[in-house]
């Protein structure tokens, strides 16, 4: 699962456990307990995108921290019971699936295969860098 303080989802989990495996990363997440599909994260592991940096923080901390990088409305959002009820309609339509789904399909593993490749050379680069 992912979480930016304003969306959250889920992620690749090959993708992350490969980079938590990983013996560049493995050793500084020795002991942190991130959860797992049966038991909740007691930490968070917090990604710096701007200097490549990982963080460890409990949970209410990280938080307060991701929600604090979103600005804040006082207005409240107001729809008509109507208005409400057609977005609601909208997104729970379902839509069939279109003409080329398994090409989207193969063009997300390949994609997925490739953000694979290129976080583990990464990684490699770090350790040669000389970075713990």
């Amino acid at each position: 699962m992912y979480n930016d303080g304003g969306y959250s989802g889920t992620g690749d989990p090959s993708l992350f456990l490969a980079c938590k495996r990983h013996t560049v990363v493995a050793p500084h997440l020795a002991g942190a307990h991130l959860g797992s599909a049966d038991d909740e994260a007691r930490e968070w592991l917090l990604v710096d995108q701007s200097q490549h940096l990982l963080y460890l923080a409990e949970v209410e901390e990280a938080r307060r921290f991701l929600a604090a990088q979103w600005p804040r409305y006082d207005a409240p959002l107001e729809y008509t019971e109507a208005e409400l009820a057609r977005r609601l309609a909208d997104d729970w339509r379902e839509e069939s699936l279109p003409a080329d789904w398994h090409d989207r399909l193969a063009e997300a593993v390949r994609e997925s295969r490739a953000n694979y490749r290129l976080m583990q050379q990464w990684l490699e680069e770090q350790r040669t860098e000389g970075h713990p």
